[in-house]
């Protein structure tokens, strides 16, 4: 019984990573808006099993990264500028409210973690590496969001 659980929690443990690396993809531009994800093509790519993988998607679509349509794909979401416009306004009001929640906290692993990304963006803007600073932007604003320790904000 307990090898199942750990079978369980493997596969669980296995979607999150493919989840993470999906999103990334997706985030990249390695997986383009309206591009159609074949599962089996998909799995072969990532070396991974087609159930953790549909696990993954599942979790896509329920952030709006993937659609399904019935009996057909999966295919990346395509954002038209009204879309972007709703996503960044929202951001425009969630974000500084994760920001005071995360100060109100005001743990020092938060604030070292901050620390370091402020000083890695530094130094990107000075090489001129965009690509890496935008990795460390996203990073920074990701890691406020996690500060705030408000579930449904992060899931928001």
């Amino acid at each position: 019984m307990t090898s199942s659980r750990q079978g369980a929690g493997s596969v669980r443990v296995r979607s999150a990573d493919i989840h993470s690396q999906l999103k990334a993809m997706i985030l990249a531009g390695k997986l383009g808006p309206g591009e159609r994800l074949v599962e089996r093509e998909l799995a072969k790519r990532l070396n991974v099993s087609r159930i953790p993988l549909r696990e993954a998607l599942i979790k896509l679509e329920s952030q709006g990264f993937v659609r399904s349509v019935a009996n057909t794909a999966t295919y990346v979401e395509e954002f038209s500028l009204e879309d972007m416009v709703e996503i960044y306004s929202l951001r425009a009001v969630l974000e500084p409210l994760a920001t005071r929640l995360a100060a109100v906290r005001n743990t020092p692993e938060l604030v070292r973690s901050l620390k370091r990304i402020c000083d890695r963006m530094t130094r990107l803007t000075r090489r001129g590496d965009w690509k890496r600073l935008d990795e460390a932007d996203y990073e920074f604003h990701r890691m406020t969001v996690q500060g705030s320790q408000n579930r449904r904000l992060i899931r928001a």
